[in-house]
């Protein structure tokens, strides 16, 4: 399974980048363009691995703009805001870039060493 970190563009756009380490705080700010909050989710990304394209759900962080509504950002237009946003009933739409971090259990268990 791979650690992957996505950013999800508001026009609706995903890249997808696999990494080796956390991202940098610094990173994730100019990915969502300013101060970023922890987006309550219980996502997980699925990803097919090895020969026989075995399916494996990954734990995942997802990072918005802490001030997106007040600036009024764009709606997020994404499949990934859309599934969030489904799962989130009652709460206001997610605006701007979102910055999507998903990986192996080792790999996430940094994050909270990392703080």
């Amino acid at each position: 399974m791979p650690n992957v970190c996505m950013i999800a563009y508001a026009t609706g756009e995903v890249e997808t980048t696999e990494i080796a380490e956390w991202p940098e705080i610094d990173d994730i700010q100019a990915s969502v363009g300013g101060t970023f909050a922890i987006v309550p989710s219980d996502l997980k990304l699925t990803f097919e691995h090895g020969v026989r394209r075995k399916s494996a759900a990954q734990q995942t962080v997802v990072y918005c703009n802490e001030e997106g509504l007040a600036l009024q950002l764009p709606p997020n237009r994404s499949l990934i805001a859309a599934s969030l946003n489904r799962e989130r009933t009652g709460s206001l739409p997610l605006v701007g870039d979102l910055v999507i971090v998903s990986g192996t259990p080792s790999f996430m268990a940094r994050r909270s060493r990392r703080r």
